[in-house]
């Protein structure tokens, strides 16, 4: 049989689709469970994946609305910036509609780190360091998706905060980023057993 270049893995759409399902299982480590959840997320939330990855320039969140008052009703800001099949935990805040940021941070479940993460970057960029926090994220396994939840028994969701696992070095270095209250309630966090984020 012939293989043509359409049925090899690339930078196009169907390739990192099947590239980012394809990988899922016992020989995943963190660094690509992070890679499909994040390849997962962007295709629910309508990204361009092969921009996505595309280094060469920055791939600016699709929630960005530039032309957004401050005086809008934020909540008609957020309806109409995101889509009703969108999970909650994906659905824009306030600060990815009004501040301008790559796309990467969007597709973190985390919606208190994303909203907090913009602003610190917009209001003080030269003590917080976006890219630093995406190194420890994408490449330093600050962040953790798993496939399954704890029991084993059911199949998680990249989108669903509960499948997250947060290193707790991670969550010592980004206070200033991280909320409490959402880490409690949904991340789980290794080394205390029911302390979900």
């Amino acid at each position: 049989m012939t293989t043509t270049v359409s049925d090899e893995p690339g930078l196009h759409p169907p390739g990192l689709i099947d590239m980012a399902l394809g990988i899922r299982g016992s020989l995943e480590d963190n660094s690509t469970a992070v890679f499909r959840a994040c390849m997962l997320n962007a295709m629910c939330i309508g990204i361009d994946v092969a921009e996505l990855l595309y280094c060469e320039r920055p791939c600016m969140s699709p929630f960005y609305r530039p032309r957004a008052q401050m005086n809008e009703d934020p909540a008609a800001l957020v309806a109409a910036s995101s889509h009703d099949s969108l999970p909650i935990a994906l659905k824009p805040t306030l600060a990815q509609i009004l501040i301008p940021h790559h796309a990467s941070l969007d597709l973190i479940p985390l919606p208190r780190l994303r909203e907090r993460a913009i602003l610190m970057c917009a209001a003080l960029p030269r003590v917080f360091s976006l890219c630093e926090m995406k190194l420890d994220i994408y490449t330093r396994n600050a962040l953790v998706c798993h496939d399954h939840d704890s029991s084993g028994d059911s199949v998680s969701q990249p989108w669903d905060m509960r499948s997250w696992q947060a290193a707790p070095w991670f969550l010592s270095k980004w206070k200033m980023v991280v909320d409490t209250d959402e880490v409690k309630t949904n991340l789980s966090v290794p080394g205390i057993p029911g302390f979900w984020m």
